[in-house]
């Protein structure tokens, strides 16, 4: 279990099971993800909104996998 703190809250969320990331990475479920942060993936990239950030394609296992997004790479 880990806490994210993001500028208006504090929640805990289950790392997503299966693969085994390095420590120094935070991984969450692609719906924690959006629950948390307000930021979804989508085929344009990590969006909020109207604002979208692509996913630079030859770091794209950095950054999803499955259903895990890495927010310390985002």
């Amino acid at each position: 279990m880990v806490t994210v703190l993001t500028e208006t809250s504090a929640t805990e969320s289950t790392i997503p099971p299966g693969e085994s990331h390095p420590k120094d990475e935070l991984w969450l479920s692609t719906s924690d993800t959006a629950a948390i942060t307000g930021w979804s993936m989508k085929p344009e990239g990590f969006c909020k909104g109207d604002i979208c950030v692509p996913v630079p394609l030859d770091k794209a296992d950095s950054f999803v996998q499955r259903d895990a997004i890495n927010v310390s790479a985002f």
